[in-house]
């Protein structure tokens, strides 16, 4: 996301006119990788040592294995489902990069649908039948003799005026009983696992000190912290809707693989699913979880580790689109570096949600979160995202095809941002969307 500023420098401007600094800093201070695997963004941080590697590649093992459905011989991968979207982690995370759009791949299960329901206030609410997430797979069959899916999802784009594309989701209720409630739906597209230890480690006091929810200084810029439930601060998500590894971990195997975890016990079917609660439980363990807290350390532990890949050289027009941003307001909410006890990180992000206008918004909120509120994604490494998975499908639901439409899409706080992009000269784009590659 772009922020907004004056043509003041926000951060991350230095140096002057006239000067040009060697190299990049490393993205993620100490945990930075000179390399990353070719077509891979799945290594670990290189401050690891012995230990904390073979930690790292345990974790994997679970994070890009099948796991299968209940019962089974295989009790330590067992218990998928019995709603689900994808087999593995990996099925979302392909190499540890972003899942592929519905736009793109019809196929692919990169792309989830959230949904949910408004309470009388205009409050969200999960849906009563589907809960927060649709499922588009199962591992049991309906009273028709089909797979038990919740609901078959795809998706198509109209062309906007100015050229951009603009998704509509198609929903078919698979369920025979789908229809009590109004829908709404949301389409996410799975990030890449950048920096997550990292961006974790950042202080909530340094992130308050960002805020500005009232825009005091009069920039434009409103951003705020997702003040959870628990009065703790999101960081996770589209919405920065969790505040830890863990959580975000933890949902993903409730939600896209219906694996139980200590911090999420029960299966996703809902009260009104009979069916679907009837369904065997896996892990082989009765009552208890389907990955216990052992295992799933290792995979929170395997998450939380892949760094960040190491920055681009620092050409002349590298360093020119450094300024650029800096001169847009990108930095005022794609904040370069924080500090942590690894060191200065730079993923230009500030972790807050901002107003990214009504063209981003869409039907439901999510917790405090509006739906025209988006976190700041941090964008390092998004210049290997092509190498890594493909053709990049960019903004929360993938409908961006590269950087500079991504940049196009922005409104809300960034949209004197996204006008003065739109101002500048072929040369002066170009060299920004090289340092955006570089970083």
């Amino acid at each position: 996301m772009l922020g907004v500023v004056g043509m003041a420098c926000a951060g991350g401007c230095q140096p002057r006119a006239g000067e040009t600094e060697a190299a990049l800093p490393p993205p993620g201070a100490s945990w930075t990788r000179e390399r990353q695997p070719e077509r891979s963004f799945i290594a670990p941080a290189a401050h690891l040592d012995a230990e904390g590697q073979l930690g790292f590649y345990t974790g994997f093992s679970f994070f890009r294995s099948p796991w299968v459905a209940a019962p089974a011989s295989t009790t330590a991968r067992d218990g998928l489902g019995p709603l689900f979207n994808a087999h593995s982690c990996a099925g979302c995370h392909p190499n540890g990069g972003r899942g592929r759009s519905l736009l793109d791949d019809p196929h692919s299960t990169g792309m989830s649908v959230r949904v949910g329901a408004l309470d009388a206030a205009g409050n969200a609410k999960p849906h009563p039948r589907y809960g927060e997430q649709l499922q588009t797979r199962a591992t049991f069959r309906n009273a028709a003799g089909r797979m038990a899916a919740e609901a078959r999802v795809a998706m198509t784009a109209a062309t906007t005026a100015d050229g951009l594309r603009q998704p509509m989701l198609q929903i078919v209720a698979l369920d025979d009983d789908a229809g009590e409630e109004p829908l709404l739906a949301s389409a996410r597209v799975a990030p890449a696992l950048l920096g997550l230890g990292l961006l974790e480690s950042v202080a909530a006091a340094d992130l308050l000190r960002r805020a500005d929810p009232d825009d005091a200084n009069g920039d434009g810029i409103s951003g705020r912290v997702h003040l959870l439930g628990d009065g703790r601060i999101g960081r996770f998500g589209w919405k920065a809707s969790r505040a830890t590894v863990a959580e975000q971990t933890a949902a993903a195997f409730s939600e896209d693989l219906g694996i139980t975890t200590t911090r999420f016990p029960h299966t996703t079917c809902t009260s009104l699913q009979k069916n679907c609660l009837r369904q065997p439980h896996g892990g082989g363990q009765g009552d208890a979880v389907e990955l216990p807290d052992p295992l799933f350390e290792q995979v929170r532990h395997f998450v939380a580790h892949i760094p960040p890949p190491a920055a681009g050289p620092m050409t002349p027009e590298v360093d020119r689109g450094r300024r650029t941003f800096a001169a847009l307001g990108c930095a005022s909410c794609h904040a370069p570096s924080h500090h942590t006890p690894a060191g200065e990180i730079w993923p230009y992000t500030d972790l807050l949600l901002h107003d990214m206008g009504e063209r981003l918004a869409e039907q439901r909120p999510e917790g405090d979160a509006k739906g025209y509120e988006w976190r700041t994604p941090p964008l390092w490494g998004i210049g290997a995202l092509s190498s890594v998975s493909g053709r990049p499908a960019l903004l929360h639901d993938g409908r961006a095809r590269n950087l500079d439409e991504a940049i196009r899409w922005h409104g809300g706080e960034a949209a004197d941002a996204r006008t003065r992009y739109g101002s500048l000269k072929a040369a002066q784009r170009k060299a920004l969307l090289a340092f955006l590659r570089a970083i």
